[in-house]
């Protein structure tokens, strides 16, 4: 896990700048910082690289990396290293270190674009020819590492982080206002729907994308995965599905835990941390630490009990992070600042302190059950997409209402997803429309959602990995490399999640319980008591559950920020809204807004 930072075009950058530059990119990489600078028919290009450490510690393995005429600057981890070095030394490739760096690079010259194909992992980097003068910019399938760019006259310049690309370019650039609208309306869902980022004229290149920057210094990108092709296969049963989906599960856990550094694991109340604790436990032999964020002023998020039944199960060291002891206005503007972005949600406020406490303890690889939600169907959503999936077949359809109306309907707290019907447009993103008054010229949301397969729950499921999970893994990335951690997910396996999506669709939510494939693939390894509980917790919090969050604490913080949040919001009236709402009885759309609305002022304040 690294940054990475760069620039092809026709000016010149001082070494004032490039060590400024690097500066910043300390956290990500505290180990090493080194610079490569290349002339060629009066191109100028740099590469950037600074190093965290975590697969070969020896300094032989530090970036910018050259082999032949090719040179590299990566950052992640290509989990499946080993076996790919293996084909490489059958065909007579020689290797001077234990890196996954070195086969990177290696695989990318031998195989070419082939080599996209047997990649398995998570990556942003940048791989300049020195023959044909170009830079070809990759970014992995989830978009797990973040990738931004930004053109001008004179040429490209690319980094991991927007601050790296301002520093590099001496631009500071302006606030996106129209991104900070559609994120105040909509929340966190709209952010990825396009490739714009908070700030003008930065981009992001999109997941399982391959940009080439050539002699003219145009950018083509290229994708090079896509989930549009994925065909059921309704010839084999249920029970080999699941075999494979366990099989396939467990290898992707154990890929995942290839360091040379301690490691520990994310661990809520769910089926999802639970079962990667319980396969590195139980089938993989590893003895896990793992952390826990706890809200016990709440109802609704403390899930202490089940936790337990997972430590009891693994016989797991824990950690906690308990959320009344936080001062939350204090910590969101220095997670702010360093994100060059509002924090999206609060899960992922409380995920950087909890980053803060992992790093200090000395762990520099962390595994958490993101992705599994989106690709198992874990959402209350979900039931209603499978339900509508299953309107042709009369038997199927009635048995699985009950089975929803009896153990779902109750503990469904959103509205929307009470009734059984075709969701409009906006409800595809969970929109709740209330918070439009109180923006000044609100933006409309735009976006395309793919009818690839003939089942609505796949197409939506497809949809949300760039919704709802690339938002969470451009946080978690943010909030491990502030503290210097590298940030694993054993749910995001191309196998995985290709095999999960041939099986018929009717296997994902059965008998009332959502995630049906996973839960079974799971049976004896995971707790029962945390394998059959249908309740949706997550890393979650409220915002009244802070020591210094009150109505007047959020009023007072917005009117020190009224010069800046004039430009998006009707002062007068948030105002009153605050003033009104009874804290002790915050629902959850008021709960997300107020967190949006001070989240968007600090960004504001600190950018």
């Amino acid at each position: 896990m690294c940054g990475i930072a760069g620039y092809i075009g026709k000016k010149s950058i001082s070494n004032k700048i490039i060590y400024s530059t690097g500066d910043l990119m300390k956290n990500r990489g505290p180990n090493n910082f080194s610079f490569s600078q290349y002339k060629k028919n009066k191109t100028n290009i740099y590469l950037l690289h600074s190093r965290l450490s975590i697969i070969d510690l020896n300094s032989r393995s530090n970036q910018p990396y050259e082999f032949k005429d090719k040179v590299l600057i990566f950052n992640g981890e290509i989990y499946n290293y080993l076996e790919i070095k293996k084909e490489l030394e059958e065909k007579n490739i020689s290797f001077e270190t234990s890196s996954d760096t070195e086969v990177l690079i290696k695989a990318l010259d031998f195989y070419k674009e082939e080599a996209f194909k047997k990649l398995e992992g998570m990556w942003a980097f940048a791989l300049y020819d020195k023959t044909k003068n170009n830079i070809l910019l990759s970014r992995d399938r989830f978009g797990e590492k973040p990738l931004c760019y930004k053109k001008t006259s004179d040429g490209i310049y690319f980094g991991s982080e927007l601050k790296f690309i301002e520093k590099l370019s001496k631009q500071k650039e302006q606030i996106n206002l129209t991104k900070s609208k559609k994120y105040l309306r909509y929340g966190y869902n709209s952010v990825f729907l396009d490739d714009e980022t908070f700030k003008k004229n930065i981009y992001f290149l999109s997941p399982s994308t391959n940009a080439k920057i050539g002699k003219n210094l145009s950018l083509k990108k290229k994708i090079y995965w896509s989930l549009n092709y994925i065909k059921e296969d309704k010839q084999k049963s249920f029970g080999n599905h699941i075999k494979d989906i366990k099989k396939t599960f467990i290898n992707s856990v154990k890929i995942r835990l290839r360091s040379d550094v301690k490691n520990i694991f994310c661990l809520s109340g769910g089926v999802d941390s639970g079962g990667v604790v319980s396969v590195a436990a139980k089938i993989l032999k590893v003895k896990p630490s793992t952390y826990s964020i706890i809200d016990s002023n709440s109802k609704k998020y403390d899930e202490t009990h089940l936790i337990n039944k997972t430590l009891k199960d693994t016989k797991s060291k824990n950690y906690k992070l308990r959320v009344g002891k936080i001062n939350f206005l204090r910590e969101i503007d220095k997670i702010t600042k360093y994100f060059s972005s509002p924090v999206l949600t609060i899960n992922y406020m409380l995920y950087s302190l909890m980053l803060k406490d992992v790093s200090s303890r000395g762990f520099k690889v962390i595994l958490s059950g993101n992705g599994a939600d989106e690709i198992f169907s874990g959402y209350y959503d979900h039931y209603i997409y499978h339900l509508l999936d299953l309107k042709k077949q009369r038997i199927e359809f009635k048995k699985n209402l009950n089975f929803w109306k009896k153990n779902i309907l109750s503990i469904i707290r959103n509205p929307k997803y009470r009734e059984i019907k075709e969701p409009n447009k906006k409800e595809l993103i969970s929109v709740n429309d209330n918070f439009k008054s109180y923006i000044k010229k609100p933006v409309n949301l735009k976006f395309k959602f793919p009818k690839i397969n003939k089942s609505r729950l796949k197409n939506v499921l497809i949809f949300q990995l760039k919704e709802r999970l690339m938002p969470s893994l451009y946080q978690e990335d943010m909030n491990s490399m502030m503290y210097s951690v590298e940030n694993r997910a054993p749910f995001l396996d191309r196998n995985l999640i290709e095999k999960t999506l041939s099986i018929p669709s009717k296997y994902f939510i059965s008998n009332g319980y959502s995630k049906n494939i996973l839960r079974t693939s799971l049976k004896g390894i995971l707790n029962n008591s945390v394998r059959k509980n249908r309740k949706k917790y997550g890393f979650n919090a409220s915002i009244s559950s802070f020591k210094d969050i009150n109505k007047y604490s959020i009023i007072n913080y917005l009117k020190k920020n009224k010069v800046n949040l004039n430009q998006i919001i009707k002062f007068k009236k948030v105002n009153k809204y605050i003033y009104d709402l009874k804290f002790d009885k915050l629902n959850d759309e008021d709960n997300k807004f107020l967190f949006r609305l001070i989240s968007l002022s600090s960004f504001l304040k600190t950018n």
